[in-house]
């Protein structure tokens, strides 16, 4: 087994990074979410402004919205970082080859690389520091071998250094689908916690087969 640092967390911590660095973004964005907390269903009426007189953190919201700087700034997020989204959502979803995992690695950190001024250097290093794909990933053992596995499956290399011992070719076959984020994992304790729930006092062996088969598809 190979252990990696979980790509799609270290994204999660690099979005908390780039936040860091707008506090005004980061506090509308705030605001933003309490207007809306007590409003899970649409409005009878359409709405086209928001009365300040209505809550305090409209208020608040508008007197952001009218910064000088907040406008560049949601531009500069928007127009840099606002594949890391799609990104996430790509790397958290199931079936997805170990090419394709890697090749959105690679294309996130070159994306990044291409960001110009101080607030891109100190994200770009928080992304090496968080996910270490700098320098052959030297701190993220685990990626390295599995980049090491993916030159193999392609072709590109026939050597089996720097892989586990116990590591064999037949096993390399089984790394087509290799997950590079604990996604997987996150959703299965969910729904073994429902098969095991302490409401559950009739549950033959047959059902639990039944049950698994279902909730793995």
């Amino acid at each position: 087994m190979i252990h990696i640092t979980c790509i799609a967390h270290g994204l999660h911590k690099l979005a908390e990074n780039i936040r860091s660095h707008f506090p005004r973004v980061d506090k509308l964005v705030a605001k933003g979410k309490q207007v809306f907390l007590k409003a899970p269903s649409p409005s009878p009426r359409c709405y086209t402004t928001f009365d300040s007189n209505d809550a305090v953190s409209i208020k608040e919201s508008q007197t952001l919205l009218n910064k000088i700087s907040m406008e560049s700034n949601l531009t500069f997020i928007h127009l840099n970082y606002g594949f890391l989204l799609s990104t996430i959502t790509k790397l958290e979803s199931q079936g997805v080859s170990l090419t394709d995992s890697v090749s959105t690695v690679m294309f996130t950190k070159n994306k990044l690389e291409e960001v110009a001024g101080d607030v891109g250097m100190k994200v770009n290093t928080k992304f090496n520091q968080v996910l270490a794909v700098r320098f052959l990933l030297e701190k993220n053992d685990g990626f390295a071998i599995i980049l090491n596995i993916l030159k193999i499956l392609n072709g590109k290399s026939s050597s089996m250094n720097g892989l586990p011992e116990d590591l064999t070719r037949n096993d390399l076959t089984f790394y087509k689908y290799a997950p590079v984020t604990s996604t997987d994992i996150e959703r299965s304790f969910s729904r073994y916690k429902t098969i095991l729930a302490d409401n559950r006092r009739s549950f033959d062996v047959e059902n639990i087969k039944k049950n698994i088969s279902c909730a793995m598809q």
